[in-house]
């Protein structure tokens, strides 16, 4: 996550590579927080769908799922999803936003 855009990373032969990003105005709304399995994850939605050549018929939604690691809490999800709703509606007051974040996770490792 940066001021300006959500990425997520993989490791392709011990180097890192962007599997997709947003910029932030192209997200559509909060992120969702869902469970599955016993792990949570959020649903990154753009605001423009994917179409593909057939039209809307077998359009495929290219939302994103990100999930937390396993052991995270509901709790976590929803900070991450809060945290990404308020970047995508800032007006470039992102260090209040980080830092807010930062402290908010302190407090839940402190608070089961």
């Amino acid at each position: 996550m940066t001021n300006n855009r959500l990425l997520y990373l993989c490791t392709v032969l011990g180097s890192w590579s962007v599997e997709w990003e947003f910029e932030f105005s192209q997200i559509q709304g909060p992120p969702s927080v869902q469970e599955e399995g016993g792990r949570w994850y959020i649903i990154i939605l753009p605001k423009e769908e994917k179409k593909n050549m057939l039209g809307s018929l077998f359009s495929k939604s290219s939302g994103k799922k990100v999930f937390l690691p396993a052991g995270s809490t509901k709790n976590s999800a929803q900070l991450l999803a809060r945290v990404i709703e308020e970047l995508r509606t800032s007006e470039n007051n992102f260090e209040t936003i980080f830092l807010n974040m930062i402290k908010k996770k302190a407090k839940l490792a402190r608070d089961p």
